[in-house]
């Protein structure tokens, strides 16, 4: 939580420190990912300079770590939770590194997304009930992309809209449990697929 993070990372690495420290962690400042490790550190102090959570912080430094097999977002997500268990991070931090694995690379696709894909995301997240925690995903991303504010707020913007569903109506309409659950998401995929109309209007 300092005003420059990346400094420590960059002391433990020149010690030759961080490999021990942090092995998973290592491979991204070694010789050959030179520009992957600038591209994190950068992140991070720009992060701590816009006043980013922990959580936020922590998803940037660990949610892209080398992975031995195939680099998707599972593979990403895995490292990253073995990361926290190791660590003993708080839920919320781990949580963070975990979505930021996952989801990151897909934040600046919105435009393209379909709603279904949209409400995944938002439901990944948790956000109806947490919406820190799409905040603390949107502050890691904020990191990389510094000045872009337009997709931050498109994700906040279909949040809303979503958030806008009158549930107790919806439930009214349905006896059943499964039912009910289906006529939730069938009216908060309605719902983006207005947002989206109006924003493409």
């Amino acid at each position: 939580m300092e005003r420059y993070p990346a400094r420590m990372l960059a002391v433990l690495n020149d010690a030759g420190a961080l490999a021990s420290v942090l092995p998973e962690v290592a491979p991204v400042f070694s010789a050959g990912a030179r520009a992957r490790g600038t591209r994190i550190a950068r992140a991070l102090d720009r992060a701590a300079g816009q006043g980013a959570s922990l959580e936020a912080r922590y998803a940037i430094l660990a949610h892209d770590l080398p992975a031995a097999s195939p680099n998707t977002a599972r593979e990403r997500a895995r490292i990253a939770e073995g990361l926290s268990r190791r660590l003993k991070v708080p839920t919320a931090v781990k949580d963070a590194a975990r979505l930021a694995a996952r989801f990151l690379a897909t934040l600046d696709r919105i435009g393209e997304l379909r709603p279904a894909a949209i409400l995944d995301v938002l439901q990944a997240a948790d956000a109806l009930r947490r919406p820190e925690r799409l905040d603390a995903l949107l502050a890691a991303r904020a990191a990389f992309a510094p000045g872009e504010f337009e997709v931050a707020q498109r994700w906040r913007d279909a949040l809303g809209a979503v958030r806008r569903v009158a549930l107790a109506d919806v439930a009214r309409a349905h006896a059943r449990a499964d039912a009910i659950s289906k006529a939730v998401r069938a009216a908060r995929l309605a719902a983006l697929r207005a947002w989206r109309r109006t924003e493409q209007s």
